[in-house]
């Protein structure tokens, strides 16, 4: 489900294994601003790191910042 990064992870935690990792998604519309999102990604067992959340208009690139805290 399109900003539903938590339950979305949580899900396929429970098929497929592997953790949450919490962090920034950062946006940028270029000339105008700069936004940070916070934002869960999906870690596989083999230890990938997926955004497996779609996006509203389709982006196939994310920055993402993990986040210790």
């Amino acid at each position: 489900m399109v900003n539903e990064c938590f339950p979305n992870v949580a899900a396929k935690i429970a098929r497929a294994g592997g953790r949450m990792l919490c962090g920034w998604q950062i946006w940028e519309w270029p000339h105008v601003m700069v936004e940070a999102e916070f934002h869960a990604i999906w870690v596989s067992p083999e230890g990938q790191f997926v955004d497996i959340t779609p996006k509203p208009h389709g982006e196939g690139t994310i920055l993402f910042v993990p986040d210790a805290r």
